[in-house]
């Protein structure tokens, strides 16, 4: 989807998890893959264009680097004027 991004041929369910229904042991499994997912994105060319795709669209999951929740912040910092670098800058991590 985007030129040079550093997810290309990694497992889709890393960014977008099934929780519903799974067991203790396999939430565990989830968040640790979750991570490797975030991680990912911190080194990716493509992050910024990532994420702001998903603040454009609604998109569930995570999306550069940031999961749904922090991204209803970032929504919010973009529409206060607030560059995509610097909302990554302030949201990575959090």
């Amino acid at each position: 989807m985007f030129l040079g991004a550093a997810c290309t041929g990694k497992p889709t369910e890393w960014w977008f998890p099934v929780r519903d229904g799974k067991t203790s042991t396999e939430l565990r499994v989830i968040r640790k893959n979750m991570h490797r997912a975030v991680t990912i994105c911190e080194t990716c060319p493509a992050c910024s264009e990532c994420l702001l795709y998903s603040l454009e669209n609604h998109e569930i999951g995570i999306w550069g680097g940031i999961g749904e929740k922090s991204r209803k912040r970032a929504r919010r910092m973009l529409k206060q004027g607030i560059g995509i670098e610097e909302i990554r800058a302030r949201l990575m991590g959090s």
